[in-house]
């Protein structure tokens, strides 16, 4: 994750949903080993019955899994979702292992079924409306967007994840919901303020993160050695390398600080996820020829390599502002400073 967004003033309410799926949890635990009662559910919640009875399908039969269980795994799923959902605050802790993940099958796909709809079926097919204590009137993926961009109004349009280009089309922020922990293993995370980012579509594919885990081992890593929508993030702590060969310039991304060992893992992490050397290098070797023609205009023509090194010197400063709010701006700047420090000569020479 490279961006440091800003979450949308309605991430508030997942926090109210998530009240909701503790009290429905709690709720099933006290009723445990017996079917379920509409009627008596309705009674219990009023009006959140009301609203969220009326998603039947896959949501009914996810709340209707759960009284299929005794008191003792009901509680165990209540406790592993509040432990999981709490996340963002154990960053630092590397002693903090996800629960979901260590569940008993059976129990993680009675918490998978009763939690993901929430995110497929109601958030983005639906909305919540009616829950104790929620302050946005329509909680849905529309209005999730509207107010990301709204708030990061500068940047919203960049991928935080890869700095390509999202889309917006009659205002609406063409970008795809990423749970960073794929929902398909962090069952908890399925509809998490802190682990849903929107990101360009070529990020969310299969191609390129699909179900990937960002921790590699849980027995041997943790929370600490990965990126973080949000909270821990990469830009300021990265610089890119490169190399000419095969036709292509080919990215590295290292440390900042030489032997940082935290960022090292990290950054590796990241690449596995996004793929970002691999598509980095694509994309700067087709800007390439860009770059030359911004130098054949800044130089008139007058390719010497003392001009030639003005002309990078300006677009290197052109990018440095704007590195989080342009598409790409970051990794043309650190080519451009590559191309005058190391590549000048062979840069000359392509010219001729």
């Amino acid at each position: 994750m490279l961006l440091e967004m800003k979450q949308p003033a309605c991430s508030r309410d997942f926090y109210v949903v998530a009240n909701f799926i503790i009290r429905v949890l709690n709720y099933a635990e006290k009723h445990a080993g017996r079917p379920f009662d509409e009627a008596l559910f309705r009674q219990y919640f009023g009006g959140e019955a009301q609203w969220y009875l009326r998603y039947t399908g896959i949501v009914r039969k996810g709340l209707e899994s759960l009284f299929q269980l005794n008191s003792d795994e009901i509680g165990l799923i209540r406790d592993t979702f509040k432990h999981d959902y709490a996340f963002h605050k154990k960053r630092w802790d590397i002693n903090y292992r996800f629960k979901s993940v260590s569940l008993p099958q059976p129990l993680f796909n009675v918490l998978r079924d009763f939690i993901e709809p929430f995110f497929t079926s109601i958030f983005c097919d639906g909305s919540f409306r009616n829950l104790k204590g929620q302050q946005t009137a329509r909680l849905d993926r529309k209005t999730y967007l509207d107010q990301y961009r709204s708030i990061n109004h500068h940047n919203s349009h960049v991928c935080p994840t890869c700095l390509g280009s999202i889309g917006i089309l009659s205002g609406l922020l063409l970008a795809e919901n990423e749970h960073y922990f794929p929902k398909s293993k962090y069952a908890a995370l399925a509809f998490s303020p802190n682990n849903l980012i929107p990101i360009c579509s070529e990020c969310n594919s299969p191609q390129v993160h699909g179900s990937t885990d960002p921790i590699e081992d849980h027995n041997m890593a943790n929370i600490t050695n990965i990126y973080l929508p949000y909270y821990q993030t990469a830009l300021g702590h990265i610089k890119l390398n490169f190399e000419f060969g095969m036709g292509l310039f080919h990215v590295t991304i290292t440390p900042i600080l030489e032997g940082d060992v935290i960022n090292i893992e990290r950054i590796k992490r990241m690449n596995i996820l996004y793929k970002l050397e691999d598509r980095w290098s694509e994309r700067i070797t087709l800007r390439f020829g860009l770059i030359k023609t911004s130098i054949m205009k800044y130089t008139k023509g007058d390719l010497t390599k003392e001009n030639i090194e003005k002309a990078l010197c300006y677009r290197e400063d052109v990018c440095k502002p704007h590195i989080t709010d342009n598409s790409d701006a970051f990794l043309e700047m650190e080519f451009v400073k590559w191309l005058r420090t190391v590549y000048i000569n062979k840069l000359l020479l392509s010219f001729n």
